[in-house]
């Protein structure tokens, strides 16, 4: 109600968060609450119970793998991913349909933020990436090196060493992560791909176990109450995001990698979608 307040709170986020507040300033956490009014707004438009029943499906499945917040870069990333399976028609149909959710609820509230988002993406066209020289062995090691924190490098070194597409390691529990094997089990199932192993090396099964799961269990007893109370409004369960092996949020790992690798290679560096090897 008091504009002089929300300004000193604000300011009081913006110093407590310093750089780590522009993830947020192109986010949008999406609530069941934003659904409800989204199937609202379409029914009064009349639209068929069909075709509103298809939206939400297609944005309900976008939102469970973006872990139901849309930043530019996640959802080229995601819809990027769809192409590389062969998934063309959902590729066509979750872009209509987080357009529409976008324009329907985001636009009215921020159309700064809607702007953002709405022209992060739009029908998908293939990059020639024959273009783009692959980054030496070298470089890579440069990365991970200069990474600023322990989760960004496991992350970046799940992606190198497996060859997994960028949201596969977000997919299994730290109960698909076979320790004494160094074995990662990915269990997500499409038309177009079926369960699968990775594998790790001795050597960075060692570092795992010195750095990762030390700083990963650390930040699940500081958060656990914390995700249990769902402030957000995206009925999170907290049980299972304990469970996940990378309790993390994406985007500022994803973040993190892009602007250390800009650094190694003096140009943009995008998280392609990976390659698996027999």
């Amino acid at each position: 109600m008091d504009k002089g307040y929300r300004n000193l709170l604000f300011e009081l986020l913006r110093q407590a968060f310093r750089g780590e507040s522009r993830e947020y300033r192109a986010s949008w956490t999406v609530r069941e609450t934003d659904i409800e009014e989204f199937v609202k707004a379409k029914s009064l438009r009349g639209l068929s119970e069909k075709t509103i029943r298809d939206e939400v499906r297609y944005i309900r499945l976008a939102l469970s793998e973006l872990g139901w917040t849309l930043t530019p870069d996640s959802v080229r990333e995601y819809l990027a991913e769809l192409k590389e399976e062969g998934e063309d028609y959902v590729l066509k149909h979750t872009a209509y349909s987080l357009k529409s959710l976008l324009k329907t609820i985001l636009k009215p509230r921020d159309p700064e933020l809607f702007a953002q988002l709405y022209n992060a993406f739009t029908v998908y066209k293939p990059r020639n990436h024959g273009r783009v020289k692959p980054p030496s062995l070298d470089q890579l090691r440069q990365i991970w090196a200069r990474l600023p924190s322990v989760e960004s490098r496991f992350y970046f070194t799940i992606l190198t060493e497996c060859g997994l597409r960028p949201s596969e390691p977000f997919i299994p529990s730290i109960d698909d992560f076979d320790l004494e094997h160094g074995m990662i089990h990915i269990g997500k199932v499409t038309e177009t791909k079926r369960a699968f192993i990775a594998f790790l090396r001795p050597e960075v099964m060692d570092w795992v176990r010195e750095a990762y799961l030390p700083a990963r269990e650390a930040l699940i007893k500081a958060k656990l109450e914390v995700v249990k109370a769902d402030y957000l409004g995206v009925n999170a369960n907290a049980e299972d995001w304990a469970r996940r092996l990378i309790p993390f949020g994406r985007d500022r790992l994803r973040r993190e990698i892009k602007e250390t690798a800009k650094q190694v290679f003096n140009r943009e560096f995008e998280l392609a979608p990976g390659y698996h090897h027999p």
